[in-house]
């Protein structure tokens, strides 16, 4: 019997947790503004920007291999290395800013595998 009891504390903490840190993550992502970014993205990957953003977001051919997409996102870390796994085959071109931070992110993703030392 004891050993029942042991066992639905540590579920009840584990709960607990899970359920704090949801909470966190939610404000976290409530903090920061929208902003309209514009990607410029190979037509493989149009399946995957209808997946992240939506069936509602235009696709703008701008050649026979490349298409422009305007997005609304909260421009972070985790969208900026999302955008960074996606590889050569997806580039931020507006607005200057999120350019600017993308290439702050990159730097800083540079440094810290630099062996220069």
């Amino acid at each position: 019997m004891a050993k029942g009891k042991h066992q639905k504390f540590k579920l009840y903490r584990l709960a607990q947790i899970m359920h704090y840190r949801v909470d966190k993550m939610l404000k976290i992502q409530m903090s920061e503004e929208e902003r309209e970014v514009t990607l410029l993205a190979d037509n493989s990957l149009a399946g995957v920007i209808i997946d992240r953003f939506g069936k509602d977001v235009m696709l703008i051919p701008k050649d026979e291999k490349q298409f422009t997409v305007h997005v609304k996102v909260h421009v972070s870390r985790q969208f900026l290395g999302w955008v960074f796994s996606l590889g050569e085959q997806v580039k931020i071109t507006g607005p200057e800013e999120v350019v600017e931070e993308m290439r702050q992110e990159v730097k800083r993703l540079m440094s810290q595998y630099h062996t220069g030392e």
